[in-house]
């Protein structure tokens, strides 16, 4: 996996780091969304849903329902499954919607041309390179990760008050 650490300093006092937690393949990923009030993320893909861990990247379920009955194109809103059963999630990705690309404490993060750049308002800024077109990008409301959705990859980072080492 290649996994890119981006050390980020704003503050002498405090040090903030944005880190992959994991890099999951998942073959035609169409959208993405964040399971309100929870650690969870709703994957949309021509196979079917998927539910990952924001805390450790892990797959919590899966079904391989390919029918594409439980996503409205309209409402851009997939019904849950999981740990998000019976909810309607707010998707991003092929058919268009968003997902939060900014912090109340100053990181945005947005697309660019060869990848995508997160950015401080202190003026920092580090622009990852992404070989694949972007489907969506974006912040969940704990503000404690973010997530780079391409076609075949999944990518989320997390926020940690810990200096990198390496």
């Amino acid at each position: 996996m290649d996994y890119r650490y981006i050390a980020l300093m704003f503050s002498e006092n405090e040090p903030r780091v944005w880190l992959p937690l994991t890099s999951i393949a998942v073959g035609g990923l169409t959208g993405v969304g964040f399971v309100p009030d929870s650690e969870f993320l709703l994957v949309m893909s021509s196979q079917g849903r998927g539910v990952f861990s924001l805390s450790n990247g892990q797959r919590v379920a899966r079904d391989s329902n390919d029918s594409y009955d439980w996503f409205d194109e309209q409402t851009l809103y997939c019904q849950g499954i999981g740990p998000s059963d019976g909810m309607a999630i707010s998707i991003a990705g092929l058919w268009g919607g968003r997902l939060v690309s900014a912090t109340p404490d100053g990181w945005s993060i947005s697309a660019t041309p060869e990848g995508f750049a997160i950015r401080h308002r202190n003026g920092y800024q580090e622009f990852i390179d992404e070989d694949e077109e972007i489907q969506a990008l974006g912040f969940d409301p704990s503000e404690r990760h973010f997530v780079i959705a391409t076609p075949s990859t999944l990518t989320i980072y997390l926020r940690s008050n810990t200096n990198l080492t390496t």
